[in-house]
């Protein structure tokens, strides 16, 4: 049973800040407040890039964890939606969890390109807005989840939505990344090279929104 929280929506439309959604139906308006996720200390990365709140959508059962948002006042700032409550009583209005991006990713793979007799890195998708960490020493003692060697962490959306040129059809297809897999990590603004990641683990199923993974520092590119 859902009901029209008209305080809250009313509030967000007045008070909020203006989103726009990135959605498999084109890009949607939305109104959000959102606060830190956390103040602790131990991972400045996360305590800066880490939001939660509110976000209240006209058509909020469009809206799918792992979809990108940029705020109308702050377009320079892309973040991506972890988490989105589906056990809310409003109708219009969730609880979301999301992370701003702090780099840009290209993934590539070894295969077989079609006209080539030796295997090589293949470009499995490019420019993929995304957030990475450092894994320092300490951290690993406070989570059993980490591999040994691990120095990076990064996040992305789950969601690969691309739009045809010429049809502008707009598709929707999970992304797959594999271990193994190289990563090239860029700065989200000035697109210079940061470093090159060599995929340890996948985590798909963690945050339903959200691919994370674990890499060290990669010497075969």
């Amino acid at each position: 049973m859902f009901y029209i929280d008209g305080y809250a929506d009313k509030y967000q439309k007045l008070n909020g800040f203006e989103v726009k959604v990135k959605t498999s139906e084109g890009d949607k308006i939305g109104h959000i407040s959102m606060k830190p996720t956390t103040r602790a200390a131990y991972d400045l990365s996360m305590r800066e890039n880490t939001v939660d709140g509110l976000i209240t959508m006209d058509e909020i059962e469009k809206l799918k964890s792992g979809y990108l948002y940029t705020i109308k006042e702050d377009p320079s700032n892309i973040y991506f939606i972890q988490t989105l409550s589906l056990w809310e009583q409003q109708l219009k209005t969730k609880n979301f969890n999301a992370i701003r991006c702090n780099c840009k990713i290209t993934v590539r793979r070894k295969g077989f390109e079609d006209d080539m007799a030796d295997e090589s890195w293949i470009e499995v998708y490019k420019d993929v807005c995304a957030s990475i960490s450092e894994t320092l020493s300490d951290s690993k003692n406070f989570n059993a989840g980490f591999e040994v060697t691990t120095i990076k962490v990064i996040q992305l959306p789950i969601w690969q939505i691309e739009t045809d040129e010429e049809t502008g059809e707009i598709t929707e297809k999970v992304r797959e990344i594999k271990e193994n897999d190289s990563i090239e990590v860029k700065n989200l603004i000035s697109n210079d090279l940061i470093c090159y990641i060599h995929v340890e683990s996948v985590d798909n199923f963690g945050i339903s929104g959200t691919i994370k993974l674990q890499g060290t520092q990669d010497m075969r590119i």
